[in-house]
């Protein structure tokens, strides 16, 4: 190398648009970043690189760059020629022709015929959103971003905003992948509108609640495997904090570590059993234990052969052994039964 050249690589700069630092770069890895940097670098003294000089240069595997590439092509900061060779292109240009494109858009439609609803809703939306969390110059790919959220993802307009404004208020929108993680997480959870959207919300809002209550109770710090169960017996079996708090006490009645798993038992067999409210669940525990108790003595009774005096031999249980054993079959019997004795009451308060 000359010397000349030599005070030229050591002395020269290397541009970099802001457009990049601000919109590109945050959804970048460090890998790829640094790709783009040799590869401008290199652009700006004529000449054109490839894969091989790249991760020679940057002490990258073969398998490092090739990633590292991919991003940059998926983000149209890099083609190729063809001879396969890499090429900076130019977003700046491409980010003018955008905006020129959609104004002209917008002006031809104005001028030749009435902006439907739909548009008119979408142009709205947009600039609303611009001027709410852009300070009013919005990049053309959040433009992007939302016609795909409302006509790929299928999002009302209301949803849409809501989305940016949730991740404004998290501090995340900067980058469209954390967008599109959020989008698809919604849509997967069948949101569409924004009455949904707010269905959704407040059954998260009830699950954190919820999380919250029961690991204060128990003076523990919940895990995601304790919230899993928890979104279940919520949005699964349809139980209330109150009905959850009660399996809960009903496994500390029998074990000394609180067992989320165990917990779980009781509440699917209360769903099994058709069981509802609080007071449902009380009353088919509390038969529940009367079933286990008989049967516990029977077991441990010494009954002879022909003997049938062991029978159940435990005081306060009237069930016959068909009852014990149709209990045991079809736990919804014990809930038809506290239905009966319940609309007997009823009935004998009302005569």
């Amino acid at each position: 190398m000359k010397s000349d050249d030599r005070k030229k690589l050591l002395l020269s700069d290397t541009a970099v648009p802001d457009l990049f630092i601000s919109e590109y770069m945050p959804a970048l890895t460090g890998l790829a970043v640094q790709a783009y940097i040799y590869i401008r670098m290199v652009a700006g003294k004529g000449f054109v690189v490839g894969e091989k000089e790249i991760a020679s240069r940057l002490s990258m595997t073969p398998e490092d760059i090739k990633g590292a590439l991919a991003e940059l092509s998926l983000s149209g900061l890099i083609d190729r020629d063809d001879r396969g060779k890499i090429r900076v292109t130019d977003i700046k240009a491409i980010e003018v022709d955008r905006y020129i494109l959609r104004s002209g858009g917008r002006d031809e439609t104005a001028e030749n015929e009435p902006i439907s609803p739909l548009n008119e809703a979408r142009e709205e939306l947009a600039r609303s959103i611009e001027k709410t969390f852009f300070h009013g110059s919005m990049a053309y790919k959040w433009y992007r971003e939302i016609d795909l959220l409302l006509f790929e993802f299928g999002f009302d307009p209301d949803v849409v905003y809501a989305l940016f404004q949730s991740l404004f208020e998290s501090n995340q929108l900067t980058v469209v992948s954390r967008m599109k993680s959020q989008a698809v997480e919604w849509h997967a959870k069948g949101i569409r509108t924004a009455k949904e959207l707010g269905e959704y919300i407040e059954r998260e809002e009830k699950i954190s609640s919820v999380l919250r209550r029961i690991g204060k109770r128990l003076r523990k710090k919940m895990t995601e495997f304790d919230e899993d169960y928890i979104r279940i017996w919520i949005e699964k079996l349809g139980y209330s904090y109150e009905m959850i708090e009660f399996a809960i006490q009903r496994v500390c009645e029998y074990s000394t570590v609180p067992s989320m798993k165990r917990a779980n038992e009781h509440l699917y067999a209360w769903f099994g059993a058709g069981v509802k409210t609080l007071d449902e669940a009380k009353f088919f525990e509390e038969n529940q234990a009367k079933i286990n108790a008989a049967r516990y003595r029977e077991a441990k009774s010494d009954i002879k052969p022909g003997n049938s005096s062991g029978g159940q031999n435990f005081s306060g249980v009237s069930y016959s052994e068909d009852e014990l054993r149709h209990f045991e079959d079809d736990p919804r019997e014990l809930m038809d039964r506290y239905a009966r004795n319940k609309a007997g009451s009823a009935s004998d308060q009302e005569d």
